[in-house]
């Protein structure tokens, strides 16, 4: 049976994925404890370092079967010297995990971690004050496909989306993230099926917020199923996470355990990763 784990992170949250007897490979999603601009603010975040066990799957045990394998890349400057392929992932949630997909797909795409330093800065929004100059920038930084749009001001999840989905077919890495903002639905307007190979401009964002959406989910266990599960190819691990949303329903047993026969029908690996406020 396919088992979940939880972390209990956020300012930085670590996967290990075992690759060989002797050989594990280790990916740090580094959040630099954001405060974003005022018209993208969520609040700021500090680090737990328990990990809570229902269903406990350790990642570093033999039960994990997956092909990552690692290539050399020259001229890096960060402390790593090995590039991920084969490497499936899917990332539900907010904010939080919005910011976890972002800061992976630049270093896959780049081969380096994007620095506090860095103006403007995607993971901390500074130097970026609309949603759709974020959109434009870390879509084009990363090169991923962005189905988004989020008007100013307080967020109307009705008519506000964001899909994305990273795709390096030379390493063999597919990486996407579908919003969902606690008990809210998630929806959008790719098929699943051809979100990774669709054809569109990395600073294309949709700013039509239509709510023609081709796929709306009311719940995780209907997302998983009918959307990530439907990706092409299909993510063998997901992040999800609730975030800041106050009155999410992760909570409650009825729904992780509509989640985790979801993971367990479509043959996914969960990761259930929690968030505490400073």
């Amino acid at each position: 049976m396919r088992t979940m784990f939880l972390l209990r992170p956020v300012m930085f949250v670590a996967l290990f994925f075992a690759m060989t007897d002797q050989l594990s490979l280790f990916f740090g999603f580094v959040q630099f404890g954001f405060e974003e601009a005022p018209t993208l603010s969520t609040g700021s975040l500090k680090s737990r370092s328990s990990i809570l066990s229902p269903g406990y799957y350790n990642a570093n045990s033999s039960q994990v079967d997956h092909n990552v394998t690692t290539t050399q890349s020259p001229g890096r400057t960060n402390s790593s010297n090995s590039v991920p392929s084969n490497l499936h992932i899917a990332f539900m949630g907010d904010s939080v995990t919005r910011f976890q997909y972002v800061s992976l797909v630049h270093y896959l795409h780049t081969h380096q971690w994007v620095q506090e330093t860095d103006r403007p800065n995607i993971l901390s929004n500074k130097g970026l004050h609309h949603w759709l100059d974020f959109y434009n920038v870390s879509s084009s930084l990363v090169q991923d496909k962005c189905d988004c749009h989020r008007g100013p001001g307080k967020i109307n999840l009705d008519r506000s989306f964001e899909n994305r989905y990273y795709s390096d077919t030379a390493n063999n890495n597919h990486v996407a993230f579908i919003r969902k903002m606690g008990r809210a639905e998630t929806h959008g307007h790719w098929d699943p099926s051809t979100a990774f190979s669709i054809e569109r401009a990395a600073t294309d964002i949709q700013t039509n917020s239509s709510m023609m959406y081709q796929w709306q989910h009311a719940s995780w266990a209907d997302s998983i199923r009918q959307h990530v599960a439907k990706l092409s190819p299909k993510p063998d691990y997901l992040v999800f996470n609730a975030g800041l949303w106050k009155g999410h329903d992760l909570g409650d047993p009825v729904v992780l355990r509509a989640i985790r026969e979801a993971l367990d029908q479509t043959g996914i690996r969960g990761i259930y990763q929690t968030t505490t406020r400073r």
